[in-house]
């Protein structure tokens, strides 16, 4: 959960110049926020204008991106004498003999019409990864800041454009990005501040439609295929589409996006301990998406034509808008008794309000390039639409308390309502506890004259979660109306109805708990600090599908039968100092963390591969069968295909699987009620290990430098898919 200046919104379309401080909460503490802090709060506070003179910022860069990591696939030569030992088996014919071996290695530019699959034949290498990929793009950013006041009035006014290129030689990829804050802060009276901060950001998003999968298509093309005819037309080999080509001329793509931000509030000071506060959020997010596909001819070796891409062009269209509503009152209460006892409390409620408002439509066979969607066909045209709304309330608040500086406890809890299930089940409380000491603050730790810094802390608290993978109306029973497929009814085709849905009028909040204990340390005057945690998070409702009989006929709704923990450590490094001008620092840190799925409600769903949930393991988690080598001979393959299981075409040269459980057989699961487990064993997880990042900072008379690292040390990777397929079929796109 992003929190900005009190609004929940993305990050990604804040200008970085108006971020004043970032800070996150992970523990207990992050319960005070409600249903979306299950995974941790992020709390961003944009810069406020301070009284004084006019100031005026402006700050540009541009930068340029190359990319990192692209797959490296083998040349022409590689994939000849590949293919040519994948067939010396005899299951098929290769692709090139052994003479032609030597025209691929001059990189010859004969071509063989009718050579290959009565197809033109190829002997130079084509790299379509160069062909496609540039070596790098450009990005620019502008930003220009405006701040100033009184005594009594203050303003910061913040504009920001940024543009990016595409990395990509074929199609177009522009995407512009704007915004626009403007934040007053008036004093209305001597104990009342209005505040005021309104916001406006635009992304245009404008590319070929082909740009998510020309990549993936490029990767598939045969080595030999030349990306033009002789003539220079987009050439067509065996009638597969040309990436570039599809770049070029098969549609275009524009996302526009607009969101405009209200945030105003209202501080009033009663009395010197007591505030009242008052929040109101209004923000409006509109997205405007057209869409269309070319028509366009694709071009054998000699000109002659292949075959049109599709039968018809098209174009479409998707209009939404979303409103959020967030009204929220607090009371704040603070007060030092005899300089030593520190005591705040605060109260409030909270009300939040969604809604979704989207409509499409399509059209086909325009007699031109201009897809204005009145151009098309009304024949076979297509509309949709949709619409939902959503409701959270809540009641909170927190009691903190310091004494003497050194001992720090405090409570929080939240009582949170929402539309997503049944009455009834609507509500949830949860509650949050911390304590800390500050060790440095003790005269036996001063009396050291080591530590700037020393507290230990610890916290245990409840966060719900109604979000992820919970519907908005899963709790109602759904008729689907549906004229796709008309039922015959007195001698007219009627539309169908039919029920959509199981519902659950019992399923509520997930609960995760949460422990944390840390360590702050700070010496040699807070230039060197550390910080040390250990978590242990559980979900003990987590809601989960389980497994019935096939006798139920549907699938069955979600419910709160399952559990999940997760165990994780996380330490961070500091390094920070001023040598006369030069100031610089080094901040590092890594993590790491460990699932286990401890109840799915009896629900196994044990097969081969990667599996995102199962009992007793991991989330994410691979399995597979042990190797047991390589068949080398006829005779181990006849002993080998006596088991059952074994696929009857597997041949000499073939991987062979141990059968763990003795039973006779190749088999996932076995069969527990004689004892037999099967043969799949745990692999590992995808889940990502030890999380490290490092940041560098160093200025100098004006001038600074900015270095940032951040990786991941151990990770889980098993291929699957088009990587376990060499030679894979060119027309699988």
């Amino acid at each position: 959960m992003v929190l900005i200046d009190g609004a929940e919104g993305n990050i990604n379309f804040l200008n970085p110049n108006d971020i004043e401080s970032v800070s996150v909460l992970k523990d207990a503490q992050a319960s005070i926020y409600g249903n979306r802090a299950a995974n941790g709060v992020v709390l961003v506070t944009t810069k406020s204008a301070a009284k004084g003179k006019v100031k005026v910022d402006f700050n540009a860069y541009y930068a340029f991106k190359t990319p990192g990591r692209v797959k490296e696939k083998v040349n022409l030569l590689q994939f000849a004498e590949m293919d040519r030992e994948a067939c010396s088996d005899g299951s098929d014919n290769p692709v090139y003999s052994e003479d032609e071996l030597d025209l691929i290695r001059e990189n010859n530019d004969k071509v063989v019409m009718g050579g290959y699959l009565g197809f033109a034949k190829h002997y130079q290498y084509h790299d379509w990864t160069k062909s496609l990929l540039g070596k790098s793009s450009g990005l620019q950013n502008y930003s220009l800041n405006v701040s100033g006041g009184t005594d009594r009035y203050n303003f910061y006014v913040s504009g920001f454009y940024q543009s990016e290129d595409s990395p990509l030689k074929f199609g177009h990829d522009d995407s512009k990005r704007y915004s626009l804050r403007v934040k007053n802060e008036v004093k209305v009276l001597e104990n009342l501040l209005f505040h005021s901060n309104i916001s406006y950001t635009a992304h245009d998003h404008d590319f070929s439609s082909a740009i998510g999968t020309a990549l993936a298509w490029g990767y598939r093309q045969p080595p030999w295929a030349p990306l033009y005819t002789p003539s220079g037309k987009f050439y067509s080999w065996q009638g597969y589409g040309n990436p570039a080509q599809e770049l070029e001329e098969g549609g275009n793509t524009l996302y526009a996006n607009a969101i405009t931000t209200f945030n105003f509030a209202l501080d009033w000071n009663i009395l010197p301990e007591l505030k009242i506060s008052g929040q109101a959020i209004l923000r409006r997010q509109v997205n405007d998406d057209t869409t269309n596909g070319g028509k366009y001819a694709q071009w054998n070796w000699d000109d002659s034509l292949n075959r049109y891409n599709t039968t018809e062009n098209w174009a479409s269209r998707a209009f939404s808008k979303q409103w959020y509503r967030n009204y929220n009152v607090y009371a704040e209460y603070h007060k030092l008794f005899a300089e030593k006892h520190d005591l705040k409390v605060m109260a409030g409620a909270q009300h939040e309000e969604f809604s979704y408002d989207t409509f499409s439509a399509t059209r086909k066979n325009f007699t031109s390039d201009n897809f204005n969607l009145a151009l098309g066909s009304s024949k076979d045209q297509e509309t949709g639409a949709a619409t939902w709304a959503e409701t959270l309330r809540s009641v909170y608040g927190r009691l903190s308390y310091v004494y003497n500086d050194r001992y720090i406890v405090e409570i929080n809890g939240r009582y949170d309502g929402t539309s997503r299930f049944a009455p009834g089940h609507r509500w949830g409380l949860f509650t949050g506890y911390s304590a800390a000491w500050r060790l440095s603050e003790e005269d036996f730790i001063k009396d050291l004259n080591i530590f700037d810094q020393l507290k230990i802390r610890g916290s245990w608290g409840q966060m719900g979660n109604c979000q992820g993978g919970i519907g908005r109306y899963d709790y109602i029973p759904i008729i689907n109306i549906s004229s796709d497929w008309p039922y015959p009814f007195n001698k007219e085709e009627k539309s169908q109805q039919a029920s959509s849905n199981m519902v659950s009028l019992a399923r509520t909040w997930e609960k995760l708990e949460v422990t944390n204990i840390g360590l702050d340390i700070a010496i040699l005057n807070n230039r060197l600090s550390a910080s040390v945690d250990w978590f242990y998070k559980k979900n003990k409702n987590m809601l989960i599908a389980v497994d019935y009989p096939s006798l139920l006929g549907a699938t069955a709704p979600a419910s709160n039968n399952g559990s999940l923990e997760v165990k994780g450590w996380e330490v961070s490094l500091a390094w920070r100092d001023k040598v006369n001008d030069f100031s610089y620092s080094v901040r590092g840190n890594i993590s790491d963390s460990r699932n286990k799925v401890t109840n799915l409600g009896g629900f196994s769903g044990l097969r081969s591969g990667l599996i995102s949930n199962i009992q007793g393991y991991s989330t994410n988690a691979y399995f597979g069968y042990q190797s047991g080598g390589i068949i080398r001979d006829e005779a181990t393959l006849r002993e080998y295909k006596k088991m059952k299981g074994v696929p009857d075409n597997l041949r000499v040269g073939d991987m062979m699987y141990l059968d763990l459980d003795g039973d006779g057989a190749i088999t996932a699961t076995g069969d527990p009620k004689r004892g037999y487990q099967g043969d799949l064993v745990y692999l590992g997880t995808s889940n990502p290990r030890y999380n490290f990042g490092l940041n560098i900072d160093m200025e100098w008379k004006g001038f600074d430098l900015s270095i940032f690292f951040q990786g991941v040390a151990k990770r889980k990777v098993v291929q699957d898919g088009e990587p376990l397929i060499p030679f894979y079929p060119d027309w699988h796109y």
